[in-house]
């Protein structure tokens, strides 16, 4: 079985997320879920309210897919999502790395 596709422009917030939900879940990586929708967040610009809003309703453009494969793709080889997204948070305050 070959593993799911990766973002596609036009592709919907949710259907998006899954699929990279379940990419990162069969490489092994622990927090798909999170990873996944912090990642989509970093590509789309959205906040976490906005994305749930909007998940069943807007597409990615394809800046965004593009953003957003290029994202999986690190984290698919083993790149903390923090490294990707160059920010963590810590005790409530935002970092930059």
């Amino acid at each position: 079985m070959s593993p799911p596709s990766l973002p596609a422009a036009g592709q919907l917030l949710h259907e998006a997320r899954r699929l990279a939900t379940q990419r990162l879940r069969a490489a092994g990586i622990a927090t798909a879920d999170i990873d996944a929708r912090l990642l989509l967040q970093q590509a789309t610009g959205l906040s976490h309210a906005t994305l749930i809003a909007e998940e069943h309703s807007r597409g990615l453009s394809p800046q965004e897919a593009g953003r957003f494969d290029a994202m999986l793709r690190r984290r698919l080889r083993g790149e903390p999502v923090s490294r990707i997204a160059g920010r963590r948070e810590f005790m409530g305050r935002d970092f930059i790395i």
